[in-house]
């Protein structure tokens, strides 16, 4: 009856070992069953990055937890059989068949050597490099406890009531001790005694060397949870709804704290706090010392799991099928995954990775997010292809994105949007965007999904642009496009308003027109709050324009991009065309600290403008593939970039984090006498403003960071020359426009 929640007790955390690889080699972390280890790999700062390494499914369902040791990770499964997977690839090294349909014992590895409990009443020793059998020893009932190997002797419970301690190398029985019912409890070892929990309700104490009992304590329940010792307190759960503190020298009761429901996860003990599962679907963090509550965590199903704590992450399964990773000071969720089974196989984590079994039959790893240079397949297309554009910026594209929302503001209407969107996608593999998978929306600029503006080729080419540049960044954002009546400032700033008011993760626009007076009256159509806003600075060079010098937008520059052999494997330098300069209206904002320019500086950040250009498909404007540029392409790449960020947004975010960006440090857009306002300097300039996306580390909280050449050993933003004069804009006032003025036209597209 209860066999369900004998599983879950049944796990393999990890031994902190001495050197570079630290392995999680049986139990509950080590012999004392802490459930905690030294982790650097992972933080709070990034565990929401974490993407599956690998999944690899083996024969029979996983209730047991994995040990990982040497590069290995050793799992036993249902259909009684143990399994020994590559730790970096997943890949099944060997399988070795030790019971039947029944096995939930968890691995424990020593000296090459893995022991584990079968449902046929043996413990098994395997070579942990072949998998072959080195001796068995049988028992007089099934084996679901994990074993625990101290000192040579291999310590285990048996369903025939017994704790039994074997030498490891032989088998041979040192001693055994009958409890009063079956022991499924895993032994922890602590100062030369045994501590482990009988299905008679009892904590046993009993001396490692004779098996001698030195003390029992009593619940009022069986014991399936595994003891955890840590300062001379035993801790462990019980079907009494009770967590138990007990004297680990005399077993008297220190304290107890009651949860909702039986327990049969054991119990993690790192830095004071006691973390433990309940049958109740929560996670408690109780106080070491007094049991007082901490926080408790809420999820959709039984926590059979026992958690492991490594970096202040708490990892534990649940029933629901998923994996968390919860906050160790408050128990916040930072991170999940979700599995297509129950999960009461117990974390374990090791070398930044953690592992996990789930009862579908799936091993799984899981590992921060580092940028790795793709190979990208040859493009069929002139200009650059999805693959390449993440590779230039080290984009998370392909783990980040989900959920979240760029909004992109046009004027009047490409009928064929949609379509040609579809076809764009299609051709470089990224998964379907429509409006009838919810993924792409189109509106017109009162938010109507109907009644749309009137077409023009023009625009329609720009939408297109626009469309297939946030694909290319970030293939799982959705996408909603905002159609203007016209080109007129006030339909656009209207279609603005309706953008924003969607909620999207960032709004893009490539569109601008020539400073004129009383430009500064319209910028509250920029201002949204946590919505970063990415505006073109234009195409004709040195100049500035709006909404792009509104110091409510991201204005966004060009630069020209070519592949070479070099580490990051491009070099950039500014694009000939970029607008940029001294605004003569805007008022300059206080996280602008450029001493040349007593107004709005143009830019902030920039990418890709100039040739090669993207590939991108249109069929109203044009008749199907080209290659597009200007800094109408920059502005939705780097609002893309804002939504695989986690926009924890303000105009200052990016120039507090200008080390996460490549500086540009070469190149022109005109003539200003040599002034970094048209020049591309070490730090901040003019065109490329502080730089080009390296990762998403300056666009947002986190958690994709990615490691950056340093910047030029120039000055900060605040100290380029200043100019003889405030410079006035080259752009002549016009109404809004597009490829007029923002979408450059490669000359072999």
């Amino acid at each position: 009856m209860k066999r369900m929640q004998r599983l879950a007790v049944l796990g393999v955390l990890a031994l902190v070992a001495a050197g570079c690889n630290v392995n999680w080699a049986q139990f509950r972390a080590d012999a004392t069953h802490s459930g905690a280890q030294s982790e650097s790999a992972i933080s709070t700062a990034n565990v929401a990055s974490l993407g599956a390494k690998w999944s690899t499914a083996l024969t029979g369902g996983i209730k047991s937890s994995p040990a990982v040791v040497g590069g290995v990770v050793y799992l036993s499964t249902l259909d009684g059989k143990v399994d020994a997977l590559d730790a970096t690839t997943g890949a099944v090294k060997w399988t070795t068949v030790t019971g039947s349909a029944t096995q939930y014992s968890s691995p424990a590895v020593a000296n090459s050597v893995v022991y584990v409990g079968t449902d046929t009443g043996k413990v098994d020793a395997l070579d942990a490099t072949t998998g072959a059998i080195k001796w068995a020893y049988t028992t007089g009932g099934a084996v679901e406890s994990s074993p625990t190997v101290v000192s040579g002797v291999v310590y285990v419970g048996s369903e025939d009531h017994k704790v039994y301690a074997l030498d490891a190398t032989s088998g041979v029985v040192k001693w055994s001790l009958t409890t009063g019912n079956n022991v499924d409890s895993s032994p922890a070892v602590v100062g030369g005694v045994v501590y482990v929990g009988s299905n008679d309700g009892k904590v046993w104490a009993l001396d490692a060397s004779t098996g001698t009992v030195k003390w029992t304590a009593t619940t009022a329940g069986a014991i399936f949870s595994s003891p955890a010792v840590a300062s001379g307190v035993v801790y462990v759960g019980s079907a009494d709804h009770k967590v138990w503190a007990l004297d680990a020298t005399t077993g008297a009761t220190k304290w107890t704290a009651t949860t909702g429901a039986g327990i049969s996860s054991s119990p993690a003990v790192a830095n004071g706090v006691v973390f433990i599962g309940s049958d109740d679907t929560k996670v408690y963090a109780l106080d070491a010392v007094t049991g007082a509550t901490k926080w408790t965590a809420a999820t959709g199903g039984t926590v059979q799991s026992s958690p492991a704590v490594a970096n202040g992450i708490v990892y534990v399964g649940s029933a629901d099928q998923k994996l968390y990773g919860l906050d160790a000071t408050t128990g916040a969720t930072k991170w999940s995954s979700t599995t297509t089974g129950v999960v009461f196989s117990s974390p374990s984590v090791a070398n930044g990775v953690v592992f996990v079994g789930s009862n579908d039959g799936k091993a799984r790893a899981f590992t921060a997010w580092t940028f790795t240079r793709p190979t990208c397949p040859s493009n069929p297309h002139s200009g650059m292809s999805p693959c390449q554009i993440q590779d230039a910026y080290r984009l998370p594209s392909q783990v980040a994105g989900t959920g979240r929302t760029v909004a992109i503001v046009d004027a009047y209407d490409n009928p064929n949007a949609e379509a040609d969107l579809a076809v764009y996608r299609t051709q470089y593999g990224l998964p379907a965007c429509t409006t009838a998978n919810g993924c792409f929306k189109k509106l017109n600029q009162t938010g109507v999904a109907g009644s749309y503006p009137t077409g023009d080729p023009g625009w329609g080419i720009e939408i297109s642009l626009d469309l297939d540049a946030v694909s290319a960044a970030c293939p799982l954002c959705h996408i909603t496009l905002v159609e203007a009546n016209s080109s007129s400032t006030l339909d656009l700033d209207v279609a603005e308003d309706t953008a924003a008011a969607q909620s999207p993760t960032a709004i893009s626009n490539s569109w601008g027109a020539g400073e004129f007076a009383g430009e500064h009256t319209l910028d509250g159509h920029f201002t949204h709050a946590g919505i970063p806003i990415t505006v073109s600075t234009g195409d004709s060079g040195f100049g500035t324009a709006w909404p792009a010098a509104s110091p409510n937008v991201t204005a966004v520059g060009g630069t020209q991009l070519v592949q070479d052999s070099s580490t990051r494997g491009w070099s950039e330098t500014v694009w000939s065309g970029a607008g940029s300069g001294c605004s003569s209206q805007e008022a300059k904002p206080a996280w602008q600290l450029d001493s040349g320019c007593a107004n709005r500086t143009i830019a902030d950040v920039s990418a890709l403008a100039g040739s090669p250009g993207l590939a991108l498909y249109d069929t109203y404007g044009t008749s199907g593939w080209l290659d597009y540029g200007g800094t109408s392409l920059a502005a939705p790449l780097v609002g893309a970039v804002y939504a695989l960020a986690y926009p924890d947004y303000s105009s200052a975010t990016t120039y507090t984090h200008a080390a996460s960006l490549f500086d540009i440090t070469s190149g022109s857009t005109g003539s200003c006498g040599g002034s970094y306002l048209c020049t591309g300097v070490t730090g901040f300039d003019g065109p490329t403003g502080l730089g080009t996306p390296c990762g998403t580390a300056a666009f947002g909280s986190g958690p994709y960071i990615s490691t950056c050449p340093a910047p030029g050993a120039g000055a900060a933003a605040g100290a380029e020359p200043k100019s003889t004069a405030i410079l006035t804009p080259a752009c002549p006032t016009a109404a809004p426009g597009h490829v007029r003025c923002f979408a450059y036209k490669i000359a072999n597209g």
